[in-house]
């Protein structure tokens, strides 16, 4: 097919090759997608390959390839496959970041050739530059400029849209711009069936093996952090560094086992608590609600304590193929505003937190009360137990002791709250200065007795 353009002259499309950019030549290729592409210049992202499109010795078209996309809901819907194996995988996928065609070379069926010449020679590329192997390609289109016909016109799959959010140098963007087309396309038939498996084959096992720390060396973690200088005051330190830093460790390591354990082998559902030591999932989450508008449900609790109370919840179902935790079913946000009933001072409050019970088993007034529920648990057996045996500073380490003392003290304020006490504190300090007045709470002696009854 021969093609008219400028000058008269004509061109066949066979004349057209593509090769891979040198280095002295990225000086050029950037000034040109730069000054002509409307996004401009790309710097390479991880894994990148440049490509030139030649007629002879003149260029007439740009592209370039790139690291996939960390998270992108449609795509990943598409290729069907765990997020815990999607990070691992990632580098099995590549992004065409940038396709410029020069000016004066826009003519008839050559953008659909160059990305065809591309698709053909990129596996063994890539091979050679990187050591692996590459299934899949996938772009972004703004609808807003392109409707995508050259990549229908090289049958590439449009597979959704994206959200619309874009990665910056510090997480995600805090708006939604235009949502981009999402085009994937394979470089071999089983692609998607690949990359979808629980087991890769060897040959496409890029990653290395997975830290796995077994229970007998879970016991050298402190040991790993005793060279580490303490930065607290002195009278802030009630434990060892080591010893807190390995229980964060192992915390953060097993956080998403325990949402598998809970939802797989339990067959139960979470309701967790989002914060800054998942800070990936905390900004995701928060960028999603920063303009929230009216919320789902609001609780107004009656004054008490000296204080006014309100309660409002966000839920959404969105962000349940973004977020990269394991059976996200909801994702939320609680604002809680109190009121000083004396000063009139006022705070607010904030939490996020995902569940795994979907919509139909807990509504925006269910997630609020099995979230202040929690709290009951906190406030009425932990904080009391802490607050009023000190529990923390507790000396008691050794065989069953720590168990054993823990369950006499809930089993005394499990009594002194039976008895209808409003305070435990109180009633505790009032029974410490009398040994007989706990004879006598217990109905132990016979004055707790009627005197009718008494011998």
């Amino acid at each position: 097919m021969h093609l008219s353009f400028k000058g008269g002259c004509q061109l066949h499309l066979k004349q057209v090759f593509v090769r891979l950019v040198g280095r002295d030549e990225d000086p050029r290729f950037e000034h040109l997608m730069q000054r002509h592409h409307y996004l401009g210049a790309l710097p390479k992202i991880g894994e990148t390959l440049r490509y030139a499109a030649c007629v002879g010795d003149q260029w007439v078209g740009l592209i370039i390839f790139s690291a996939a996309a960390l998270k992108c809901a449609a795509r990943d819907r598409w290729i069907g496959w765990h997020f815990r194996h999607q990070f691992d995988r990632l580098n099995l996928l590549t992004n065409n970041s940038r396709f410029l065609i020069l000016p004066d070379w826009h003519l008839p069926n050559l953008a659909s050739r160059i990305l065809a010449l591309c698709r053909k020679r990129l596996p063994a590329d890539w091979q050679a530059a990187f050591g692996h192997p590459v299934l899949l390609l996938e772009t972004f289109v703004d609808p807003v400029r392109f409707q995508g016909t050259v990549y229908k016109a090289d049958n590439w799959t449009a597979v959704g849209c994206s959200k619309g959010f874009h990665r910056q140098a510090k997480g995600y963007s805090d708006s939604a711009e235009s949502p981009k087309m999402v085009f994937v396309k394979p470089l071999r038939p089983d692609a998607q069936s690949l990359l979808s498996r629980p087991v890769l084959p060897p040959l496409y096992q890029t990653g290395g093996s997975k830290i796995m720390l077994p229970a007998q060396y879970m016991h050298s973690l402190p040991r790993f952090f005793a060279d580490i200088p303490d930065p607290r005051r002195p009278q802030g330190r009630r434990h060892r560094l080591d010893t807190v830093l390995a229980i964060a460790a192992d915390a953060l390591l097993t956080q998403r086992k325990f949402a598998e354990y809970i939802v797989e082998q339990r067959h139960a559902h979470y309701h967790f608590t989002v914060k800054n030591n998942q800070p990936g999932l905390f900004k995701d989450i928060g960028l999603f609600f920063k303009d929230r508008g009216q919320p789902d449900f609001v609780l107004f609790d009656p004054p008490d304590h000296g204080r006014i109370e309100e309660r409002k919840i966000w839920t959404t179902t969105e962000l349940n193929d973004f977020l990269d935790f394991p059976h996200v079913k909801q994702a939320f946000v609680i604002e809680r505003r109190c009121i000083d009933k004396k000063s009139g001072e006022q705070s607010c409050d904030i939490a996020l937190g995902i569940t795994s019970r979907p919509v139909e088993q807990a509504d925006a007034e269910r997630l609020l009360t099995v979230n202040r529920g929690h709290w009951c648990i906190e406030n009425k057996c932990h904080y009391i137990i802490d607050w009023n045996f000190d529990e923390d500073r507790s000396r008691i380490r050794k065989g069953n002791g720590p168990e054993n003392i823990t369950r006499l003290r809930r089993f005394a304020v499990g009594v002194i709250i039976s008895k209808g006490v409003r305070s435990v504190a109180q009633k505790m300090r009032q029974l410490t200065r009398n040994v007989r007045l706990v004879f006598d709470y217990l109905a132990m002696t016979d004055n707790c007795r009627p005197a009718a009854t008494r011998p």
